[in-house]
């Protein structure tokens, strides 16, 4: 199989949870159904003109944590806006809204990171994909999350995944984010200092924008691999130029 690689990069992040309200809460990791909109938009796609080619059984999305994320809650000025004279607060005193905010720990010296491993049936879409990674072009603008959260990406390279099923289970260090029912054991002691993070992330829309997938997703808050005891399969690649080896898993 085939993975196109690369890396999502930005200062602050916010991936909205589906059940807050008032209080605005942020997954850690940007879920499936995020990934396949900033694809859209690398594409040119139009809002929901995309869910038909972004399906589970044609598309496949892996992600990696590679930096470590802190997430801290602030409180955000919202005006009550009904007409342009309503800008300067005239309609009435500002509502204070808890909002969560995704970063690094050392904000001003590191970025968010997070790598994209992608596959899909359809040679035209992933050739396309390709040509645009490789070229550094996007159609609309990239942003982690919120609009106003603007983010770039780093071209890592194209590689071979091969798929590793030859038991039932396997110990191997995963660098992605992973499926909760696909481990089968988590080796605590092969992960001493590592924060374990388990968030109940949605995977999929239909044509109706109606949420049709639900998956809780394990990954290390400090942006490293976990050691575990996996239920096979998951794939393997070897990153250019260098080699390096990586084992993963899609987000299904």
């Amino acid at each position: 199989m085939k993975v196109l690689i690369f890396d999502l990069i930005g200062k602050f992040g916010h991936f909205r949870k589906y059940y807050s309200n008032s209080s605005a809460l942020s997954f850690g990791i940007p879920p499936r159904t995020t990934l396949c909109g900033l694809i859209a938009a690398i594409l040119g796609w139009e809002r929901d003109s995309y869910y038909d080619h972004m399906r589970m059984d044609c598309c496949k999305i892996g992600l990696a944590c590679k930096a470590p994320i802190r997430k801290t809650i602030h409180k955000l000025n919202y005006l009550y806006i009904k007409s342009k004279n309503d800008l300067n607060a005239s309609y009435g005193l500002p509502t204070q809204v808890p909002f969560e905010l995704v970063s690094a720990p050392r904000f001003g010296h590191q970025n968010l990171r997070y790598r994209l491993y992608f596959s899909h049936t359809d040679l035209e879409i992933f050739n396309k994909l390709r040509h645009f990674l490789i070229n550094q072009e996007n159609v609309y603008t990239l942003s982690l999350g919120s609009a106003n959260f603007h983010a770039t990406y780093e071209w890592i390279g194209e590689a071979e995944a091969t798929c590793q099923n030859d038991s039932a289970t396997a110990e191997v260090n995963i660098t992605s984010a992973i499926p909760r029912d696909r481990i089968d054991d988590f080796l605590f002691e092969r992960n001493l200092e590592k924060v374990f993070v388990n968030e109940l992330l949605p995977l999929d829309f239909n044509n109706q924008r109606e949420l049709v997938g639900l998956k809780e997703m394990i990954y290390c808050e400090q942006g490293q691999s976990l050691f575990l005891k996996v239920k096979t399969p998951f794939y393997s690649i070897e990153i250019p130029p260098i080699g390096l080896r990586e084992d993963f898993v899609f987000m299904e």
